[in-house]
């Protein structure tokens, strides 16, 4: 029998992450592919970070929903420096049978390195 003190935490079943890490230079793009026809993906958190060896100017993150952006926020890091975004406790629910996705909006210059993390689970 549960406390009556403390609250049952629920946690929803089959959370998933993708996670994108490329190579210098190169846009990071994290895809959860659609699901079935009825299903629709939640975002509940999401990492995102850049990093620069030189002066850079501001580089846009989006969450898109399908191909509509849903979500944006912009960094920037200064010579060796590594900026982030890290947020949990979104509820951000997709379209049915849409993809979801957690990118930047462009490759960095040279020299610099983007990293990002998609956090969810899938719902009917």
């Amino acid at each position: 029998m549960p406390s009556p003190l403390v609250p049952a935490i629920s946690l929803p079943l089959g959370t998933w992450t993708v996670v994108s890490t490329p190579a210098a230079a190169t846009q990071a793009s994290a895809v959860k592919v659609a699901g079935g026809a009825d299903i629709r993906h939640v975002c509940t958190g999401i990492c995102a970070s850049f990093a620069g060896t030189a002066a850079n100017a501001a580089v846009l993150v989006n969450i898109l929903d399908g191909s509509n952006i849903v979500w944006s926020e912009y960094l920037i890091a200064v010579t060796n420096d590594v900026r982030s975004i890290n947020i949990l406790g979104l509820n951000i629910v997709g379209t049915p049978a849409a993809s979801m996705t957690l990118q930047f909006a462009a490759a960095g210059i040279a020299g610099t390195l983007q990293s990002v993390t998609l956090i969810g689970f899938d719902t009917q």
